[in-house]
């Protein structure tokens, strides 16, 4: 992680002399900075209130969905879903990429998983399923729409996407998405074994 105490003092002495027209920029990336850092360090709330702080000075269209994609990540880990879901809700309809706002569709429906809402689940997927995704997004929609089938308790379609994402990661070489792929197949098939198949 670097010399994370070094990197504080180096970016509060960069907010601190960021002040006046023409450097809001840089006053606002540094704050964003200085954000990431304090994630990295486990200080949400702190990481928060500063990207909040980033997001009120920022001049760029690209930054600002930066800065709010990590926002709505920090409210994730906090397991802020509400809060997560409104940034996402955000960046899919108004980023300026599309690839952002693909991701922030697919981490709307991660979140719709793991808070039971079985029908926003579904529309999040049924509108990711009619784009054409890069195989990373694509990896990881399989992968999520077979967490959350798993979830939900529908084991034919849980065991379908994590197949495909099975194979997409291992044909694009996404060694992580593969791992948790394989992983989370094996537990379906331990909790098929422990059950039944006749309770499914």
């Amino acid at each position: 992680l670097g010399n994370l105490p070094h990197a504080e003092e180096l970016l509060d002495d960069t907010i601190r002399r960021a002040h006046g027209a023409g450097i809001t920029d840089v006053r606002s990336n540094a704050l964003h900075e200085r954000s990431n850092v304090a994630q990295l360090r486990g200080q949400y709330e702190m990481a928060i209130k500063l990207a909040y702080e980033a997001l009120e000075c920022v001049q760029s269209a690209t930054d600002r969905d930066r800065i709010l994609s990590d926002i709505a990540l920090t409210f994730s880990e906090l397991g802020v879903y509400s809060a997560a879901r409104d940034a996402y809700l955000v960046l899919s309809a108004t980023a300026r990429e599309e690839y952002v706002r693909w991701a922030a569709e697919l981490n709307l429906l991660e979140i719709a998983a793991l808070t039971g809402a079985e029908l926003v689940f579904e529309t999040h997927r049924a509108r990711l399923a009619r784009q054409d995704l890069p195989p990373f997004l694509a990896t990881a929609l399989e992968l999520h729409l077979g967490l959350g089938y798993q979830t939900f308790g529908n084991v034919s379609e849980a065991e379908r996407h994590l197949l495909k994402a099975v194979a997409l990661a291992g044909e694009h070489g996404i060694n992580k998405s593969l791992f948790e792929a394989e992983e989370a197949l094996q537990k379906l098939g331990a909790e098929v074994r422990l059950v039944g198949p006749e309770a499914l």
